[in-house]
C-alpha cells in the first residue's frame, strides 16, 4: 500500500485529481508499521485539503501517536499536528501536545513547542495561557529553547508591556552565549550560535524601545557581542548589523552610539556592495538618533552614488535626504543636481526632482539660492516639476525671506531680475516653465532692474513670444508685457501688433489676454494714464478689500423696489399656488410635519386659474382625459353642482366655505375632433368613480335620499368624522421619481388626475372625496407628500370599493 500512496502522491504532483485514494492514505496512518505511517501522515498533509472532512478521521490516530511510548510516532503525529490541526480539532488534541513539552526526548519537545506555535498563529486563544509556554526558555536543551524564540517573538511583539519581564532572561541568555557556555556544535565559523544571537537581539530591541531600565540592563550584553562578532566574515558582519539595529531601538548611550558608528564607517569602506548597503541602511538608523555622524560620513555616502550598483545608488539617496540639515543642504543639493544630470531612469528622475525640491525649500540658507537651485532644477527636469512648486517659487519672491529685512528681499529681487534677464539671452533652449517664471518675474518687478531698461525687456519678451510654442507659456509673456506697457510712456506700435496676432488664437484664455491688452491700449490717451491704474507697479502682494455689505448694489436695489418689489424677509420661503397672471396670492411656509398655525388668504374673486400639465392639456375638475364624443353630449343632464377646485373663487386655501352652500358656474365642454384611445386601467377607474350615461340616472336617484355630502359641502370638521367612522381600505405609497420635483401645484394636479374633489389643503396634505359611481357612496381620500414619497390611504362605507380602487388610483398615480 505504501507504494500506491507514493505513487499516487506523483499523480497528484503532476496535477491529477487523486480524490479516489485519499481514504487510503487515511487508513495507511494506522499502520503499526513507522515508515508506514509516516508515509500516510506525508500524504494527508500533502494531498488532503485542511476543510475536508477526511480529516476527522485523522484525529484519532493523531491522538493515539501523540500517547506512544516511541518517539519516532510521536514526531509523526505533532508534524502532521502542525500542518492538519484546525481551530475546530485543536481542542481535541492541545492537551496531549502540551504532555510532549515534558517528554524526555528533545527532539519531541522541539516538534511541540512548534506545533504550539503553529496553532497559535491560525487561533491565538486556542492554547490557553500562553504565560506557560515560558518555561521552555528555562529547558536544558539549547536547541528546545531556540525552537521556543520563534513563538516568544510573536508574543513580544503583539504585547511588549506584558513581556518585558523576559529581558533579564535574555540577557543571560546571550551572555552565556557570548561567554561560549554552548556545546561546540553550536558555532558558526567561531561565531557561537549566532542565529540565536541575532533572534536574541531582536527580542532585546523589541522589549526595550524607549525603556530607560531595560535598555540599562542590555547595554553591557550588546557591547560583548559586537566585539565578539568583529571576526570580518559575514556571519560576523549580520550579528554585528543586528546589534547595531537594536542600538537605535534602545534609550540613546554615548558609547553604544559610538561602537555602532565605528562598525558602519567600516561597512562603508569596505569594497563589498553588500556592506555598503547594510552601512548605508545603518548610518540612515543613527542619523535619526545624532545627525552629528552624517556630517562625519557624508562624503563617504555621496560617494556611494557613483556606485555601479542600482540599489545602493537608491539606497544613497534615501539616506541623503535623512541627513539633509541647514548646514549640509547646499552640498547635498548640488550633488544631487550633479547626479540628476546624468540620470536616466525616469522614475529615479522624478524622486529626485521632488525631493530636491523639497530639501531645498525646506533647509534653503537665502532666498537667491534657493532660486538658483530651482532654476537648475527646473531645467533638467521640467516634465517632473508640478505646478504647485512653481507656485512655490514665485511666491517665495514676492513675500521674500522672513529670515531678510525688507531691503535685503528688495535688493534679491533685483538680482533675480537681472539674472532672469541674462537667462533669455542664452542660446540654450529654456523649458517652457522657466520662461513663465521669467516672464511673471520681469513684469512684476523689471521696474526694480538698473542695469536694464524696461524697453530692452519688453524686446526680450517679444521675441520670446515669437518662439514660444506653448499657448500657456504666450499667455504669461502677454501679460507680462502687458505690466511693463503700463509703466511706459505710450504703448509702442510693434507691441499692439504683435499682439494683434494671436488675438485669433485657438486658446480662448490666451484671445482674452489679448483684447483686453488691445482695449485697454484703445481707450488710453497719449500720456497712458489708464493702464497704471488699472495694472499698478508691484500689485501682486496687495490686499483687496472686500465690501460685504454689497454697497454697490444699493442702486439696483432702489430701482426695484421704486417698481414695486418687496423686500426679502430672511427665514420666510412664499409658495405661488397655480398659475398666476395677473394676481396672486401667497401663503406662508409651513413645515408638513406641523399644522398648528396655517395663514389663510383668498385669492382675488375676479382670477381665473387653469391648472396645466406639459403638454397642453387642459386638466378639468373631475377628469384629466377628454370624455368620449357619446359622453360629452350627455353631460348636460347631469347635475350641475358646483364641485370647486382649488383657484376657483369659492374656495379658499382651506376649501371652501361649509355654510356658503353651493354656487352655480358656467361649464365649458371641449369637444374634440378624435376620440382618445382608453386603456383597460382607464376603464376600470372610470367605472368606479366617473358618472357613465348608464348610472347617471341611478346616481341622480340616490342624490335625492342621501345627505349634502358633496365635496363642496364637506368641512373639515365634518370629513374628520366620516373619516373616523369609515373603515379603511387600504394604504398606498409611492416613491417620487429622482430628478422629479413635485411642490403644491403638481400634487394639485396629481390628484385632479385621481378624478377626486378637493375639498381642504394643510400644507401639503390634501383630503378629498369622490362618490362611487356605481352606488354613489362616498369615498373619502386623504393625500400626504413626504421627502421622498406621495402616500394615498383610502377608506369607504360602500361594501362595493374594494382594494382594486386603491389599486387603480396607485396605477393613475405612476401613470401621471
Amino acid at each position: 500500500m505504501k507504494e500506491y500512496v507514493v505513487r499516487l502522491l506523483y499523480c497528484e504532483m503532476l496535477g491529477h485529481n487523486a480524490e479516489f485514494g485519499y481514504i487510503h492514505c487515511v487508513n495507511l496512518i494506522a499502520s503499526t508499521d513507522v515508515l508506514q505511517k509516516r508515509t500516510g501522515y506525508l500524504a494527508v498533509q500533502l494531498m488532503v485539503s485542511p476543510e475536508d472532512s477526511l480529516l476527522l478521521l485523522v484525529v484519532s490516530p493523531i491522538q493515539t501517536d501523540l500517547k506512544s511510548k516511541s518517539t519516532l510516532e510521536v514526531c509523526c503525529a505533532l508534524g502532521a499536528a502542525t500542518k492538519l490541526v484546525t481551530p475546530e480539532i485543536t481542542p481535541m488534541v492541545i492537551a496531549d501536545i502540551q504532555k510532549c513539552l515534558t517528554h524526555e526526548s528533545p527532539l519531541v519537545r522541539k516538534k511541540a513547542i512548534v506545533c504550539i506555535h503553529a496553532l497559535w498563529r491560525r487561533d491565538e486563544n486556542s492554547v490557553g495561557d500562553v504565560n506557560q509556554y515560558q518555561q521552555v526558555l528555562c529547558d536544558r536543551e539549547p536547541s528546545v529553547m531556540a525552537c521556543s524564540l520563534g513563538f516568544l517573538q510573536d508574543l513580544c511583539y503583539l504585547n511588549p508591556e506584558a513581556n518585558k519581564r523576559l529581558v533579564v532572561s535574555f540577557v543571560s541568555i546571550l551572555q552565556q552565549i557570548c561567554q561560549n557556555r554552548l556545546p561546540k556544535e553550536y558555532d558558526y565559523h567561531r561565531i557561537p550560535a549566532p542565529w540565536i544571537q541575532i533572534k536574541l537581539l531582536k527580542l532585546l530591541a523589541i522589549l526595550c524601545n524607549n525603556d530607560v531600565e531595560r535598555s540599562k540592563q542590555a547595554q553591557s550584553v550588546i557591547t560583548d557581542v559586537m566585539k565578539r562578532a568583529e571576526s570580518g566574515i559575514n556571519i560576523g558582519n549580520a550579528v554585528v548589523f543586528e546589534a547595531v539595529k537594536t542600538i537605535t531601538c534602545l534609550v540613546p548611550h554615548p558609547e553604544l552610539i559610538e561602537s555602532a558608528a565605528e562598525a558602519i564607517a567600516k561597512f562603508l569602506k569596505s569594497p563589498n556592495p553588500n556592506l555598503k548597503y547594510l552601512g548605508i541602511t545603518a548610518l540612515s538608523r543613527i542619523v535619526l538618533i545624532d545627525p552629528v555622524y552624517a556630517k562625519v560620513h557624508r562624503d563617504v555616502v555621496m560617494y556611494c552614488l557613483e556606485d555601479h550598483d542600482e540599489t545602493i545608488k537608491r539606497k544613497t539617496l534615501d539616506l541623503l535626504y535623512a541627513m539633509t540639515n541647514e548646514e549640509s543642504v547646499e552640498a547635498i543639493v548640488a550633488r544631487l543636481i550633479k547626479f540628476l544630470a546624468a540620470a536616466h531612469d525616469m522614475f529615479l528622475k522624478a524622486d529626485l526632482v521632488q525631493n530636491i525640491c523639497n530639501l531645498a525649500y525646506r533647509f534653503y540658507p537665502n532666498m537667491l539660492w534657493y532660486v538658483n537651485a530651482m532654476n537648475e532644477t527646473i531645467k533638467l527636469g521640467e516634465q517632473f516639476v508640478d505646478n504647485q512648486t512653481a507656485q512655490g517659487l514665485l511666491k517665495m519672491i514676492a513675500e521674500g525671506s522672513e529670515d531678510e529685512t525688507e531691503e535685503e528681499n528688495a535688493l534679491t529681487r533685483t538680482r533675480v531680475v537681472d539674472m532672469y534677464f541674462e537667462l533669455l539671452d542664452a542660446s540654450d533652449k529654456i523649458p517652457p516653465t522657466l520662461i513663465q517664471i521669467i516672464s511673471w518675474v520681469l513684469g512684476e518687478y523689471g521696474f526694480m532692474s538698473k542695469e536694464n531698461k524696461q524697453e530692452d525687456i519688453l524686446d526680450k519678451l517679444c521675441d520670446n513670444l515669437e518662439r514660444s510654442d506653448s499657448t500657456d507659456t504666450r499667455g504669461y509673456i502677454i501679460t507680462a508685457i502687458m505690466k511693463i506697457t503700463a509703466q511706459l510712456p505710450r504703448v509702442p506700435d510693434h507691441v499692439i501688433d504683435l499682439v494683434s496676432t494671436y488675438k485669433s488664437s485657438c486658446s480662448l484664455a490666451l484671445q482674452q489676454r489679448c483684447y483686453e491688452f488691445l482695449m485697454l491700449a484703445e481707450i488710453s490717451d497719449d500720456s497712458n494714464t489708464l493702464m497704471p491704474r488699472v495694472l499698478p507697479v508691484d500689485g501682486c502682494c496687495e490686499d483687496l478689500e472686500a465690501d460685504e455689505s454689497l454697497s454697490f448694489l444699493n442702486a439696483i436695489v432702489q430701482k426695484a423696489r421704486d417698481e414695486g418689489a418687496r423686500d426679502y424677509v430672511p427665514g420666510k420661503l412664499d409658495e405661488v399656488i397655480g398659475v398666476v397672471e395677473e394676481h396672486q396670492w401667497n401663503a406662508a411656509y409651513v413645515n408638513p410635519m406641523d399644522h398648528k398655525e396655517i395663514i389663510e388668504q383668498k385669492p382675488p374673486e375676479e382670477s381665473e386659474v387653469e391648472l396645466q400639465v406639459v403638454g397642453g392639456d387642459v386638466w378639468g375638475k373631475k377628469n384629466l382625459d377628454e370624455p368620449p364624443e357619446e359622453d360629452a353630449q350627455d353631460l348636460p343632464d347631469l347635475p350641475q353642482e358646483d364641485e370647486p377646485t382649488l383657484n376657483s373663487p369659492t374656495s379658499g386655501i382651506f376649501g371652501p366655505d361649509s355654510t356658503d352652500g353651493t354656487k352655480k358656474g358656467k361649464k365649458k365642454v371641449k369637444k374634440p375632433k378624435k376620440p382618445k384611445p382608453v386603456s383597460k386601467e382607464d376603464k376600470a377607474f372610470s367605472a368606479l368613480f366617473e358618472p357613465t350615461t348608464k348610472t347617471k340616472k341611478k346616481v341622480k336617484a340616490k342624490k335625492a335620499t342621501l345627505s349634502p355630502l358633496a365635496a363642496g359641502e364637506l368641512s373639515a370638521g365634518e370629513f374628520q368624522e366620516q373619516w373616523g367612522a369609515h373603515p379603511h381600505v387600504g394604504n398606498i405609497q409611492v416613491p417620487i421619481p429622482p430628478g422629479v420635483s413635485l411642490n403644491v401645484e403638481g400634487m394639485t394636479q396629481l390628484v385632479a388626475r385621481l378624478g377626486v374633489s378637493t375639498v381642504h389643503i394643510i400644507g401639503q396634505e390634501f383630503i378629498a372625496a369622490a362618490r362611487h359611481n356605481a352606488s354613489g357612496g362616498l369615498v373619502l381620500c386623504h393625500f400626504t407628500l413626504d421627502a421622498a414619497n406621495f402616500n394615498v390611504k383610502l377608506c369607504s362605507a360602500d361594501p362595493d370599493v374594494t382594494s382594486e380602487a386603491l389599486q387603480l388610483i396607485g396605477q393613475r398615480i405612476f401613470a401621471a
